[in-house]
């Protein structure tokens, strides 16, 4: 393939943050069944005695691996440290935000949008082991001739990286939280779902460490603002949206453990993948898609008043507090405590609580989904699971992380226009 360098004249360094493969969208496998002879997730105990481990006792009919409902925290602890990489500038991008309900007014659809096109969908696939959704990828193409190749979509960052040869004139080489690439600054034709750009900027990675290569994309596609981009250059989506190529917005629907049926719809809205209307939330800032969050509750009598910058992370699986917000949630669960044997973030909770999570977006009320709230038991037979809202640690107290396990759950609408906002719809996955 052909590539011409953005930057001819010198030695180009970005940082590229790539979202960890190994970062779960986790929730409970399924609903028990008869079949599952009491392994149910709802009662404290199970009715059989485990075995010694990875021996599944004589009779005991399962489809599934035996300790499949029991927290392994790996995942997570590689994400965390993802997270904390990823957002280490963020506090320099949002300074200066002023916090508070908007006065914008955040109605149901006011404008038409387009509905879905199929030239302009984006199919993506989804990753997952056992019971956990660890990312989201589809098809891209580069060059010319072009090279098809697979990319994570992530709105929690603004680059474009991929694995390809090109000259060496310009380079660069970050490490990250789990792993390391390193390559040269280019640009060239880059299409994806029937869209093309010409000149698109991107990495063009000729080393990548081990950890990167067991992942099944070859790299990473950033949606957000060119504001937080490495390369200081546009997105792929920027340019289409200044080349007049499609309506300045964007659509995401994630699936549940399912490898098809997610999907990126650029200049549209797929309504097939919703249940109801849609909400409008401002943005608070042209560089993360962020918005305020106001609360998060444990029921709707049991709310922690918050006053948070919530990014909305397609690259992200689980959804990121600070330590005194994750700490005053849990509170509200009678039996919850920290699971200090997994890390300082990790909370748990008794798993026969009736509780019913959502999160507060500019007063507006959205529900979590307990399939992807609840992580698994702390062991075998415990009678805790561990708790999908994570304390977030190092990156302030005024920071929120808001990824899959919410988005699975609500249709995302990521308008580019004007001043920006966020509109979220019930995904179809809601009534599954």
């Amino acid at each position: 393939m052909s590539a011409s360098l953005a930057y001819p004249l010198s030695a180009q360094y970005f940082k590229l943050h790539l979202p960890s493969s190994a970062s779960p969208a986790i929730g409970i496998p399924r609903v028990p069944s008869d079949n599952d002879l009491g392994r149910d997730l709802n009662r404290s105990t199970l009715v059989q005695a485990p075995a010694p481990s990875g021996v599944i006792p004589r009779g005991y009919r399962t489809p599934f691996p035996f300790d499949e409902d029991v927290f392994d925290p790996t995942h997570v602890s590689n994400e965390i440290n993802h997270v904390l990489s990823k957002y280490e500038d963020a506090a320099d991008h949002l300074a200066g935000i002023t916090l508070g309900t908007s006065t914008v007014p955040t109605p149901n659809i006011t404008i038409p949008i387009p509905d879905v096109l199929r030239g302009n969908v984006m199919p993506l696939n989804g990753h997952f082991e056992r019971n956990l959704d660890l990312l989201y990828y589809g098809e891209i193409k580069v060059g010319t001739p072009a090279q098809s190749l697979t990319v994570q979509v992530d709105t929690g960052s603004a680059d474009l990286w991929i694995p390809v040869n090109c000259p060496k004139e310009g380079t660069f080489e970050e490490s990250y939280g789990r792993g390391h690439v390193s390559g040269t600054v280019a640009s060239d034709v880059v299409s994806i779902a029937g869209l093309s750009v010409k000149d698109q900027v991107f990495g063009a990675a000729t080393e990548k460490s081990e950890e990167f290569s067991r992942d099944p994309n070859n790299g990473l596609l950033g949606l957000a603002f060119q504001d937080i981009a490495q390369t200081g250059q546009p997105t792929f989506f920027e340019n289409l949206v200044e080349k007049r190529r499609i309506p300045p917005l964007f659509s995401v629907h994630l699936t549940r453990r399912k490898k098809d049926g997610s999907e990126l719809c650029f200049g549209c809205s797929d309504e097939t993948k919703t249940i109801g209307d849609r909400i409008w939330v401002p943005l608070l800032s042209r560089s993360y898609w962020t918005v305020f969050m106001d609360g998060i509750s444990v029921d709707e009598s049991r709310t922690v008043n918050t006053s948070l910058i919530a990014a909305i992370d397609t690259g992200t699986s689980l959804i990121y507090v600070p330590d005194s917000v994750a700490d005053d949630f849990y509170a509200q669960i009678p039996g919850s405590r920290k699971v200090t044997q997994f890390g300082p973030n990790f909370h748990s909770y008794p798993c026969t609580s009736k509780i019913a999570p959502s999160l507060t977006f500019n007063d507006r009320r959205f529900t979590l989904d307990l399939r992807d709230f609840n992580l698994g038991r702390t062991g075998y037979g415990s009678p805790d699971c561990v708790g999908g809202v994570m304390a977030l640690g190092d990156l302030g107290d005024n920071l929120a992380i808001i990824g899959a396990e919410f988005i699975k759950s609500w249709y995302t609408t990521f308008d580019y226009a004007e001043t920006g906002r966020i509109g979220f719809s019930p995904s179809i996955n809601q009534g599954r």
